[in-house]
């Protein structure tokens, strides 16, 4: 399978704070990677979806209460959906409950793989949630600047 080729529906979490900037970069980085990739919020999920047809639909946490209602539409269409969870395992005791709708599990924790998988989920994914090189590079300082010890 050639992912070049492929259209992503990328979902957005709906948390309004520190997720967005995680949700840019995740798009960015799907853009460098997949054919095309179209980034929407869950209220217009539905009707996007229907128009660009994508390959896959990934969605973001999984946990807003749209959710509920348009994964089980998705997949009576056919489209293969992924949840993305990158709070593992802080809130496993909500996505216990969300996991077995979708047909991927991908987690930033490899430390709940097994949980996944013994409550009925048959393909889970360790996927790390990584930085966007764009926003976050190395400095160069001048050495003035260079300490013997730091405190952050």
């Amino acid at each position: 399978m050639n992912i070049k080729n492929k259209k992503i529906l990328f979902i957005q979490s709906g948390i309004p704070f520190y997720y967005p900037t995680l949700e840019s970069s995740i798009y960015n980085g799907l853009k460098k990677n997949v054919q095309t990739v179209t980034m929407v919020s869950s209220k217009d999920a539905m009707k996007t979806a229907f128009r660009i047809k994508p390959d896959f639909v990934l969605v973001l946490n999984g946990l807003n209460e749209d959710f509920k209602d348009i994964i089980p539409i998705f997949k009576s269409h056919g489209f293969k959906v992924g949840v993305w969870l990158i709070d593992d395992p802080y809130y496993s005791d909500l996505t216990q409950h969300i996991v077995l709708d979708y047909d991927y599990v991908f987690t930033q924790d490899s430390g709940i793989i097994d949980f996944y998988k013994k409550i009925g989920c048959n393909r889970v994914f360790y996927v790390p949630l990584a930085s966007d090189p764009s926003i976050y590079k190395p400095t160069h300082n001048h050495s003035s600047y260079k300490y013997d010890i730091s405190f952050i």
